[in-house]
């Protein structure tokens, strides 16, 4: 008479109902239940259903007795002070920082975005293979598709302390365009790579002859340097550091909540070839497409297609007179970032003498 009370209880369609497996009854006056599909014959919903045992009354619970009230009660007891142990097991993490460089020509940028390959993704998908759950990694800022960086930083929260050579084996998985130079382990959770970062520094790298080699880490520009306007440009270079609302050279300022940066310093540096050249912006902040823009007009500064006193107005109002225009993204580069807590120097060959600008 168990099986169909067993399947009223049950309350599921005839077809999973139909082949039924009954195992031993239990002290508790439990009985389990397993259903089985009547075509595959797998077991498809185990349940367990109290049925009283013939000592005694249907109506009463098995779990009523003092001696089983007691140990219930020592159960619940046990399992409530492992529970938060348990919790905070789980939800321990360790944050660490790690410092990285990787070449932008094989990226759509920084961030994750869907229908496109980033540089965040594909760490954070070894990462996760390597620790076998989802790992987040939250970068120093973002770049735009086809911008290098030769330093940057981002931090996750691991689920252990890292007692392995995590650096070999993410050599051996990451591509040949990432590198990972250093894995730092921090004192706080609330150490941030993005917040915490205080100083950023971005080059930018101009060949001005046709170079195949040069064109995935330079941009071209035929700049023809006896006629180039060098003193308009070292002008307005100046002027960067005397204003700080940077909303005309902002490719979307309306998304950010506020347009506010510090150039600390820019500088340009020209080969004896004549052939290379290097600007340097360090600062606190950048908004989007910000260096991009304010190389395209620093350029049009030097070929008389921009006036000096039209550069500084856009400065002082905040307002551009025409469409937004960028400089190429190859010879962009995020260079260096500093932190109150965390400074380290540029690994990358590249930038070990440049010998080549």
């Amino acid at each position: 008479m168990a099986v169909p009370l067993l399947k009223a209880w049950s309350g599921y369609p005839l077809k999973f109902t139909r082949r039924l497996l009954l195992f031993g009854r239990r002290k508790n006056g439990y009985l389990r239940a397993a259903f089985l599909h009547r075509q595959t014959g797998r077991i498809r919903r185990v349940h367990y259903h109290y049925y009283p045992l013939r000592d005694q009354d249907p109506h009463t619970d098995p779990t009523s007795s003092p001696s089983s009230t007691t140990k219930t009660q020592n159960e619940e007891q046990a399992q409530q002070s492992a529970a938060p142990k348990a919790e905070q097991q789980q939800q321990q993490r360790f944050r660490y920082f790690f410092h990285a460089a990787y070449n932008g020509s094989y990226y759509r940028g920084w961030q994750r975005q869907p229908n496109a390959k980033s540089v965040q993704e594909t760490i954070e998908t070894h990462l996760s293979n390597i620790f076998k759950q989802p790992i987040v990694i939250y970068g120093c800022g973002r770049t735009d598709a086809l911008v290098h960086a030769s330093q940057y930083f981002f931090h996750a929260d691991l689920p252990k302390v890292v007692d392995f050579d995590l650096l070999f084996i993410l050599h051996q998985r990451l591509p040949r365009s990432i590198s990972i130079f250093e894995y730092i382990p921090m004192d706080s959770i609330k150490q941030h790579s993005r917040y915490d970062a205080y100083e950023r520094t971005y080059d930018y790298f101009i060949h001005c002859t046709p170079d195949p080699f040069l064109d995935h880490v330079s941009s071209y520009y035929p700049i023809d340097f006896n006629t180039f306007d060098w003193e308009a440009v070292q002008a307005a270079t100046q002027l960067l550091p005397q204003y700080q609302n940077y909303r005309a050279f902002c490719k979307s300022p309306d998304k950010h909540n506020s347009t506010i940066c510090q150039i600390k310093s820019c500088q340009i540096w020209k080969s004896d070839t004549k052939k290379t050249i290097r600007v340097q912006f360090v600062g606190d902040r950048y908004l989007r497409g910000m260096i991009r823009i304010l190389m395209y007009q620093l350029i049009a500064i030097g070929n008389g297609k921009l006036s000096l006193p039209t550069f500084e107005t856009r400065l002082q109002t905040g307002k551009s007179d025409e469409v937004i225009k960028l400089a190429h993204p190859q010879g962009l580069f995020l260079s260096r970032v500093k932190y109150p807590y965390l400074e380290r120097g540029n690994c990358s060959v590249l930038f070990d003498g440049m010998s080549f600008f």
